[in-house]
């Protein structure tokens, strides 16, 4: 279970200033999101740790999948595209729309041949410009 909150710290960023409140909500989400998406594709809390500090490269299906399907669960990805407004208004919680703008467009172009792969590329991007 505290796996399911620390993994909320890396699938959505803020601005230090943002309310308490949004931040609380959007940490309810996640872990509702990592829920779901364990239940459709399991992965241990030491994957799911691995995960959280970026150090998944290539991945088990199920750990892409479960990258892609937390995305998509929040709105950031559909159907292995990334959704620019989404994204950057989610990280923009965490750290701020223009660093948020930034990690957005140095990580857009990370493409995989499948929606799974592309997910894991672009947390993976994501995570070294700091988003989580």
């Amino acid at each position: 279970m505290k796996f399911l909150i620390v993994f909320a710290l890396i699938a959505i960023v803020s601005v230090v200033s943002a309310a308490d409140a949004d931040v609380k909500e959007q940490n309810q989400r996640v872990e509702e999101h990592v829920t779901k998406c364990r239940s459709k594709h399991p992965i241990k809390d030491e994957q799911l740790a691995l995960l959280k500090d970026g150090k998944v490269t290539e991945g088990s299906d199920d750990e892409r999948c479960f990258v892609n399907c937390f995305m998509e669960e929040s709105g950031i990805m559909v159907d292995g595209k990334i959704q620019k407004e989404k994204a950057i208004k989610a990280f923009s919680v965490r750290i701020g729309e223009e660093k948020a703008i930034e990690a957005f467009e140095k990580c857009q172009s990370e493409v995989g041949s499948a929606k799974c792969e592309t997910a894991l590329k672009m947390h993976n991007c994501f995570h070294a410009q700091g988003v989580y």
